[in-house]
């Protein structure tokens, strides 16, 4: 049996071992979970890159690539780049923890946005959740911030060639507006123009329908015009018979001609004669003549017939002149384009008739103006010659009657007449002459009515074709007629939707009106705003805003994060257990009475201790740990009080609940871990938890821990503070009540006991 002596050295080791329980527990939690994000470099994470580089317009897309080469720099993880089956058998084993995979398609699906496609590319991530939990959610925050990383690259590029294009939609606007505007003057023009077509279609109607009527009229006309044509066929045939008639007349002027020349001849011949006798006549006039009679005989019948020569050749240069004319005449009806054919038939065959009644002669026109001279010239010389057989004659006569007064005067008078024979002579042969000449182009003449009179036969087979094509033309007319009568029609309709096009064109030049000012003000405004270029708006949508990050009561990790629950846990814990330990003692009497002879010594006794485990616990985080409180003093201080405190709520329970009271304890505890808020916000946890926040002891002490350790508010330090002293002093104040209570009892009971031994026993 050990002895009493030893049973107390026991408690003191045991005690002495209790007071670096808060310690151990929070040093051996805490220290391994306090810094673990900054120690995941050793955690295996497997990388696969299937991605298949691609180059679109002259730039290549390979995302996979650059992402592999960023991560290889990246030390959060122990990235392992391995083909896609290594991968999936070893995050389904133990060799891998997760799984990145970047697509075949990646870059493909990024390049081909600028076409429209709006497929997002995907990050394959393949996580072992029931191999770590807590890792899968560190990991997925990891390959949250690469997606957004990603994320910001396909941002950055997409929005580059958004601001490339946007820029060229600027200046594309202006050559829109520019051309808008053109655009609007070209629809006001139209629109001028289209009036203009308005207007003239309204005409054109207008003329459609009178072309229609005129066409009717020129139909029944053509009617007319085929009868005069065939009737103009007959005259075509006549005049074929008049110009054969007129050929041959022609034929009977050269002979005539021919014979007007021989005529001529003997005229020229008798002439010479005559001057010739006439000189004998002068040199015998101072000779006797028995022959006078004769004489005056002879000069009457030269006068008479010289009379009748002039009469002749008058009517001669009269009906050459006549000719001429008629010549000319005829040319100018021939090449009057305003003639009829029927016209110009009537008017030669009207002119031709009159040469055929008249002296038989034709010529060229040149020709009867050499033949009209030469007639003049005979004219002249016959009427020298009438009035030189005039003075002869009256010589004559004054020389048969005065003969025996002067023959002087008689030789005189003949020479007179002598030079008008002799000029008569000239006239002849000047006359002979002309007479060749237009005997010659009467002969061409006669070749040219021959040739006329072939046209004419041409001219009738024409006209037989005239009247054909007449007939065809008044079918013709007929139909031009109804299809003119259907184009009125036609036309209009076109006038109508003219007017309707013309009112158009005014809406839409009102409307290109509006445009052009649109365009030109939408240009102004973005050329107005849009000053960035494709750099900085790419960077700008890749990182819209900036985060400035201002941190208040910063924790640097995520140990010291959690230490403030966990350290109110373990001092909860060592409080508990040294509780339990001097409740042991109580019952095996190892220490002197004097220590917890009463309930405050007991507590004070107990307060001492756990203070002690506060002290260790600070001091062992701070040098083990590497803690670094906000403020030393007040960090070793304040768990000192949350352990007397934590101790007085602990006092308060075993004194109540007695040998329960263990159990009481752990229930404390139980309710205190979800209720604190000590991981995650009292927020988040059901309304439940949020009421046991309010009346629990712990949490006040995370609190307080946290200020001291991250950063101090005063005011909420000290009202956190308040509100756990009066909780433990409403737990120590109900533990000493009941305490008192017990001793009454207690006192009571021995009272009786003593009362009751102290009576003798009776039988």
């Amino acid at each position: 049996m050990i002895s009493k002596k030893k049973k107390r050295l026991i408690l003191v080791l045991s005690l002495a071992i209790l007071m670096f329980l808060p310690l151990l527990y929070a040093v051996n939690y805490l220290g391994s979970v306090w810094d673990v994000y900054n120690k995941l470099d050793k955690v295996p994470v497997a990388f696969v890159n299937l991605d298949e580089p691609v180059e679109k317009n002259g730039t290549e897309y390979s995302l996979g690539r650059a992402m592999e080469e960023k991560l290889k720099e990246n030390k959060k993880f122990d990235w392992k780049f391995v083909g896609h089956h290594e991968a999936m058998e070893g995050v389904t084993g133990e060799e891998y923890l997760a799984v990145i995979e970047i697509p075949e398609n990646f870059s493909k699906l990024i390049a081909d946005i600028q076409d429209g496609n709006s497929v997002s590319p995907e990050i394959m991530y393949t996580v072992n959740k029931g191999e770590n939990y807590v890792f899968s959610q560190i990991a997925s925050g990891a390959v949250t911030a690469l997606q957004k990383e990603v994320s910001s690259e396909i941002q950055k590029e997409i929005s580059k060639t958004l601001a490339d294009n946007l820029i060229d939609v600027k200046f594309s606007l202006k050559d829109a507006s520019s051309g808008s505007t053109e655009l609007w003057q070209g629809i006001q023009k139209l629109a001028n123009g289209n009036e203009k077509i308005y207007n003239g279609t309204q005409a054109a109607s207008d003329g459609a329908a009178q072309l229609a009527s005129g066409l009717m009229q020129a139909a029944s006309s053509s009617l007319d015009l085929h009868k005069g044509i065939e009737q103009l066929h007959s005259g075509s045939n006549d005049l074929e018979d008049g110009l054969i008639v007129v050929a041959d007349g022609s034929n009977k002027l050269v002979g005539g001609m021919n014979e007007l020349g021989a005529g001529q001849s003997q005229i020229s011949t008798g002439s010479k004669k005559m001057a010739d006798g006439l000189s004998l006549l002068q040199s015998k006039l101072i000779q006797p003549n028995d022959k006078l009679s004769d004489l005056v005989e002879g000069t009457s019948n030269l006068d008479a017939g010289i009379q009748q020569a002039a009469k002749g050749a008058s009517q001669l240069h009269t009906s050459v002149q006549d000719l001429g004319k008629a010549i000319q005449q005829a040319s100018t009806y021939l090449e009057d384009s305003a003639m009829t054919d029927q016209q110009k038939i009537a008017a030669v065959s009207s002119i031709l008739n009159t040469l055929n009644q008249g002296s038989e002669t034709s010529g060229s026109y040149s020709s009867v103006q050499l033949l009209d001279r030469a007639m003049q010239q005979l004219s002249e010389n016959l009427t020298l010659l009438k009035t030189g057989s005039q003075q002869i004659s009256d010589g004559v006569g004054t020389l048969v009657s005065n003969l025996n007064t002067s023959q002087e005067q008689a030789a005189s008078a003949l020479t007179e007449f002598i030079n008008g024979a002799k000029g008569l002579e000239n006239g002849s042969n000047q006359l002979l002459s002309g007479i060749d000449t237009v005997s010659q182009k009467t002969a061409e003449l006669a070749a040219g009515l021959e040739q006329l009179k072939q046209g004419s036969t041409q001219l009738s087979t024409g006209l037989q074709n005239a009247a054909t094509g007449s007939e065809k033309l008044q079918r013709g007319l007929q139909t031009a007629a109804n299809k003119t009568s259907a184009l009125s029609n036609g036309l209009v309709d076109l006038n109508t939707g003219v007017g309707d096009l013309n009112k158009g064109l005014i809406s839409a030049e009102t409307g290109a009106q509006a445009l052009s000012s649109g365009m030109t003000s939408g240009y102004q405004k973005m050329n107005g705003s849009l000053t960035f270029n494709s750099e900085d708006l790419s960077q700008f949508v890749a990182q819209p805003i900036s985060l400035s990050t201002n941190v208040i009561n910063d924790v640097p990790t995520y140990g010291e994060g959690l230490s403030p629950y966990f350290m109110s846990l373990s001092l909860w814990i060592g409080a508990m257990v040294l509780s339990m330990g001097l409740s042991i003692q109580m019952v095996q009497n190892l220490l002197p009475g004097k220590f917890i002879s009463s309930y405050f010594r007991k507590f004070i006794f107990g307060a001492g201790l756990v203070s002690i485990q506060a002290i260790l616990l600070g001091i062992g985080a701070i040098l083990i740990l590497d803690l670094h409180p906000a403020n030393t003093f007040l960090f070793i201080l304040f768990s000192m009080i949350i352990s007397v405190l934590f101790y007085s709520v602990i006092t308060g329970l075993q004194t109540v609940f007695g040998p329960l009271s263990s159990v009481a304890t752990f229930i404390i505890l139980m309710l205190q871990i979800p209720s604190s808020g000590g991981t995650f916000p009292i927020q988040a946890s059901p309304a439940y938890y949020g009421f046991l926040n309010h009346i629990m002891p712990m949490t006040y002490t995370v609190n307080i821990l946290r200020m001291v350790i991250s950063g101090i508010n005063y005011k909420l330090l000290y009202n956190y503070l308040f509100i756990a002293c009066v909780i433990g002093v409403i737990y120590l104040s109900i533990g000493y009540v009941f305490h008192q209570i017990k001793n009454k009892k207690d006192k009571k009971k021995n009272s009786q006991i003593e009362t009751y031994t102290s009576q003798p026993i009776t039988r």
